[in-house]
């Protein structure tokens, strides 16, 4: 039975080669081949063709509504940072020791006001 099978099997494929040589030409199983790469390369253009169409149209819907203009951003942030400006503060400490900075910190500013009541007097 399975000889039977196996016999039935490879008549109707040896038919169906023959067949088609016969028909197509030696040379159709190229060109088969070939049209076969052509289907899918053709699907993947028009895929391509058609993502990129509709990657436009998203593009041009938004094009201006996710943020503002730069220059606007930019001066307004301007702005704000003038009115933040804060004095410098300076430090004067000299050791980093209090007991020895205190000391001459008023050292410092009573020569500094011993100098201005000179520049007075001049």
């Amino acid at each position: 039975m399975i000889a039977e099978a196996s016999l039935s099997i490879w008549g109707w494929g040896g038919l169906v080669v023959v067949l088609f040589l016969v028909t197509f030409g030696p040379f159709a199983i190229f060109y088969f081949a070939f049209y076969i790469l052509c289907f899918i390369g053709g699907g993947f253009v028009v895929t391509l063709l058609f993502g990129k169409t509709n990657s436009e149209k998203y593009l041009e819907k938004c094009e201006h509504s996710f943020l503002p203009a730069t220059s606007a951003g930019i001066s307004k942030t301007l702005e704000e940072m003038k009115q933040e400006s804060k004095p410098i503060k300076i430090d004067r400490r000299l050791t980093g020791a209090s007991i020895i900075d205190e000391p001459l910190q008023q050292g410092s500013s009573l020569l500094d006001a011993c100098k201005s009541n000179i520049v007075l007097f001049e």
